[in-house]
């Protein structure tokens, strides 16, 4: 084995030891779910709105600056919320009530396409066949239904947990600084300064990390909403706008889009939603599997197929929560290597610079 490949093995095995590292973290905060993730999601909310904050305390206190900034994230999904449920709750009611309707058009719909095949006679497995799948498109449609309503009513008994997590949002951005401080002067002398550069760097790493996400989801949201414009969509503007927030969930919000996108569109025809769906779909593939992991990956320096298998992985053990703090997670654990056993790191990796 010559040195390349040598040092190629290095640094995979590293990359390994770090990501089992990580999963045992997401395991763990997997088995105290049930009191761990308000106090994470009010992290995860302080640390998209410290930056506002960090901007409003240079004219204002800052515990001014950071209700302010709680106030805004308050207003915007207010907002949101005052448009978005009516309406869904109004055509979901107008779904209910057409499901006899849209179930004709699309056994019209496979009836017609059935039409196109050159038979002359239709022979009674392929009535059998269109007769089954029939019954099944009309199961599925019921089932969405009811996942949606069950998902709803779900949704509401969470309100409690996330007043709880804006509340520690705020203690977190009003005290800060106070906290970067005190964790900035837990060693003494050389063993200090390695421990503040190791929370400069995670620190950075995460927040480029979680920038880069916010981006992503805005323009994806931007290219969603367009694209339900094109279809003949009605409310293009409110599914783009729920794509920009809900896509920081990776895959989970992309799922509560679709099902909403999917609803508005049958309601126009089956072929609307024929063509949402696949546009939908397009469009996401390319964001989750290709732009996010190729660019996160460098800015991680990591593989994007790492990046992918790490969110899966995430989800896998901690639901919404693990996709969420998945990467996070492995840069605080690579970083640690990194600056308390760098002898270890410079071993595998073959270098201490990145």
């Amino acid at each position: 084995m010559n040195k390349n490949d040598s040092a190629v093995v290095r640094k995979t095995f590293l990359v390994l030891s770090v990501v089992i590292s990580t999963l045992l973290i997401l395991f763990a905060v997997y088995k105290i779910r049930s009191v761990i993730p308000p106090i994470l999601y009010g992290v995860f909310i302080a640390y998209l709105l410290l930056p506002l904050t960090n901007f409003f305390s240079k004219k204002m206190p800052r515990f001014l600056a950071s209700l302010l900034s709680i106030l805004l994230f308050l207003l915007i999904f207010s907002l949101l919320g005052y448009i978005l449920i009516p309406q869904v709750t109004r055509q979901f009611g107008e779904l209910v009530k057409r499901i006899p309707d849209i179930f004709h058009s699309i056994t019209t719909y496979i009836n017609g396409v059935v039409a196109l095949i050159p038979l002359k006679n239709k022979t009674p497995f392929l009535d059998e066949f269109i007769k089954n799948l029939s019954n099944n498109i009309e199961s599925g449609l019921n089932l969405i239904l009811n996942k949606i309503t069950t998902m709803l009513i779900q949704k509401v008994s969470l309100i409690p947990s996330i007043f709880l997590s804006l509340i520690l949002a705020f203690f977190f951005m009003k005290d800060s600084e106070s906290l970067f401080s005190m964790a900035s002067h837990l060693f003494n002398g050389r063993r200090n300064k390695i421990w503040v550069l190791f929370l400069k760097k995670t620190n950075r790493d995460v927040r480029d990390y979680y920038s880069l996400l916010l981006l992503v989801a805005l323009a994806t949201g931007f290219v969603m909403g367009l694209m339900s414009y094109f279809v003949g969509i009605p409310y293009y503007l409110l599914i783009g706008a729920m794509d920009s927030i809900l896509e920081l969930l990776p895959y989970i919000g992309p799922t509560i889009v679709f099902t909403t996108g999917s609803i508005f569109a049958l309601f126009k025809s089956f072929n609307t939603f024929l063509l949402f769906a696949v546009f939908f779909f397009a469009i996401e593939i390319v964001q989750s599997q290709i732009v996010i992991p190729h660019f996160a990956g460098r800015k991680i320096n990591l593989p994007p197929l790492a990046v992918i298998l790490l969110i899966i992985l995430g989800g896998a053990l901690g639901g919404a929560l693990g996709i969420i703090i998945a990467v996070p997670t492995f840069l605080v654990v690579k970083n640690a290597i990194r600056f308390f056993v760098p002898d270890l790191y410079k071993s595998f990796s073959g270098s201490n610079n990145e």
